[in-house]
């Protein structure tokens, strides 16, 4: 299914996505990857780097501004995955407002299925 053929499909999120771009630590069985975010939300970020961890596997993520969270992997294409954050299981106290403040700094990205 192409961007095209779902573009009147509801978002796939709860949460408006946020364009991003800073670095932060993913840290994976395999050790540390420094990744970039490209978009954040409330609730997960899309990150570009490679790691080998499958849809449905934890890592943990350090961003700055924010901490350290623990996520699932939501879908991984070898260079970019989407992850969902775990706030319950994070290592740090961290709530999703403390997020949202780092969120809402950011500039808002369309959700282009609805264009």
């Amino acid at each position: 299914m192409t961007d095209r053929d779902n573009r009147n499909t509801p978002p796939r999120r709860d949460t408006p996505r946020h364009m991003a771009s800073f670095q932060a630590m993913v840290e994976t069985v395999d050790g540390g990857h420094v990744c970039t975010v490209v978009n954040l939300s409330r609730d997960g970020a899309m990150v570009k780097g490679a790691i080998d961890n499958e849809a449905g596997s934890l890592v943990i993520i350090d961003i700055p501004k924010i901490g350290r969270l623990k996520a699932m992997v939501a879908w991984n294409d070898g260079e970019t995955f989407g992850l969902s954050f775990d706030f319950k299981r994070s290592p740090s106290p961290i709530a999703p407002e403390n997020v949202e403040e780092t969120v809402r700094e950011l500039p808002p990205q369309s959700d282009r299925r609805k264009n």
